[in-house]
């Protein structure tokens, strides 16, 4: 059934703004260019989005339908879009600006052609994805790309709050961002270094569940990894457990760099001493 069969048949289409809060009516100019308020459309067995508005400004919900290309979709769209657990295999056709993005469970490979700009979160979970190339150049708020079937994080994009690429095939954080203002969440993979990583995590580095991730918490302080708190196959502690070796590896490692450049200063006739 496509969207415009539904709209004539008029069966129970949930729209909804704060002010209507989910009355279920049917709006004659739905199938407009333009539509102001929220539209929800999830779970009514829609496969086609041909007759909606090409412009909606509020959000727009089409959860748990047979949804198999975005060819018909709304090209602008202000507030959140939702387009999980439907058949996509492609994002071509969806929005290139909107606040939350979520494409959760649907047979995506590339997230090529989807959003450019999200004002929020983007998540893309339970696909079928094997690279971040095309993701937006930066996500404002969490990125999730968890549950897919990654072996790099080239094109991940800068982040404002958490990232989640748990239960891929990664066996290194390379191209993971530099800064994350919230929870890192890199369980379930097939890391095997910690070297490739995050300069510094606000909450929780999680790296469980990573077999053959050996001398985890060594790795931590070798390689700068500071969070509040560490969830790991060594054990679970706190920053605060691991400061005194943490600050003094970076002392010892900076005392390292000083005495290589005196000895590089000297060799060319340079030293200050």
């Amino acid at each position: 059934m496509t969207f415009k069969e539904l709209k004539e048949y008029k069966k129970e289409i949930k729209i909804y703004d704060s002010i209507l809060n989910y009355e279920e009516i049917i709006e004659e100019d739905i199938d407009s260019d333009l539509y102001i308020g929220n539209i929800n459309i999830n779970s009514k067995g829609i496969h086609s989005l041909e007759g909606i508005s090409k412009e909606i400004q509020g959000d727009f919900y089409c959860d748990n339908n047979v949804v198999k290309t975005l060819k018909y979709s709304p090209k602008k769209v202000s507030g959140d879009y939702y387009i999980r657990r439907n058949m996509l295999e492609s994002l071509k056709g969806c929005p290139q600006k909107v606040y939350n993005f979520n494409c959760d469970t649907n047979l995506l490979k590339s997230l090529e052609f989807g959003p450019k700009i999200v004002t929020g979160f983007f998540s893309c979970e339970e696909n079928m994805l094997e690279t971040l190339k095309g993701a937006p150049k930066e996500i404002k708020d969490t990125f999730n790309c968890s549950n897919n079937s990654l072996t790099s994080l080239e094109g991940c994009p800068k982040i404002g709050k958490n990232f989640n690429c748990s239960n891929n095939f990664l066996k290194d954080l390379k191209y993971s961002p530099e800064f994350v203002d919230g929870i890192f969440n890199c369980s379930n993979n097939n890391l095997i270094s910690l070297k490739e990583r995050p300069k510094k995590i606000s909450r929780h580095f999680i790296c469980d569940n990573n077999k053959e991730l050996k001398n985890v918490k060594n790795q931590i302080i070798k390689y700068g990894i500071k969070a509040n708190y560490y969830k790991t196959d060594e054990g679970e502690f706190s920053f605060q457990d691991i400061e005194k070796k943490f600050n003094k590896y970076k002392e010892d490692m900076l005392k390292n760099e000083n005495t290589k450049l005196i000895i590089k200063e000297k060799d060319f006739g340079l030293s200050i001493c």
